[in-house]
């Protein structure tokens, strides 16, 4: 099990980022980074396609037992802050 999974992208221990380069994101990529965070105990998640003239159109937040108390923190916020300054703001709007 220990090398069956390795995540694209882990931020702080807190945002797991799951990286495509597909045609079309299906519903098989959501439960699959959905698996992931739940492997992880993380609670949020972003699934990003790069196979898009716009990378910002196919950015999608996957949340695990999001709880009314666990809705956006602001240390979830600084570190999707942070994920854009590595991907480069050219990506989201």
């Amino acid at each position: 099990m220990k090398d069956s999974f390795r995540a694209d992208l882990i931020i702080e221990n807190k945002v797991l980022v799951e990286l495509k380069s597909v045609e079309n994101i299906t519903t098989v990529h959501f439960k699959q980074t959905l698996s992931y965070l739940k492997l992880t105990g993380l609670h949020l998640g972003l699934l990003i396609n790069f196979n898009e003239a716009y990378i910002k159109h196919d950015i999608h937040r996957i949340v695990n037992n999001l709880q009314e108390q666990k809705i956006l923190r602001l240390s979830d916020l600084a570190c999707i802050i942070k994920i854009k300054k590595r991907l480069g703001s050219r990506f989201f709007i």
